[in-house]
């Protein structure tokens, strides 16, 4: 696996896998595993009309956990096959809203 000079990884156990992160003094972009699918679903809940002007119409069932976890397993392979990198922008390491 090819991994720039810049990128941090580090072995996750919730996917066993490696979690490629970059970090500031102030924040992370890290890749999420499924264990994190809680927080991820509470931080888009929390955040659903505020950021709606600048998001697309979505229904009720994107915000599901079914959805959320399609959509982090799709995330996962796609970095697996590096085929894409879906990074999340965070306050801690741990996905934690």
């Amino acid at each position: 696996m090819g991994v720039a000079p810049w990128v941090t990884m580090v072995l996750n156990p919730a996917y066993k896998k490696f979690m490629k992160y970059f970090s500031t003094e102030r924040l992370y972009l890290k890749t999420v595993a499924i264990s994190e699918l809680k927080g991820l679903q509470a931080f888009l809940l929390k955040n659903r009309t505020f950021l709606s002007p600048w998001e697309p119409l979505r229904d009720d069932a994107y915000y599901s956990e079914e959805a959320i976890l399609q959509r982090i397993e799709q995330e996962i392979l796609l970095d697996s096959q590096e085929k894409q990198l879906s990074l999340h922008l965070t306050r801690t390491l741990a996905l934690r809203y």
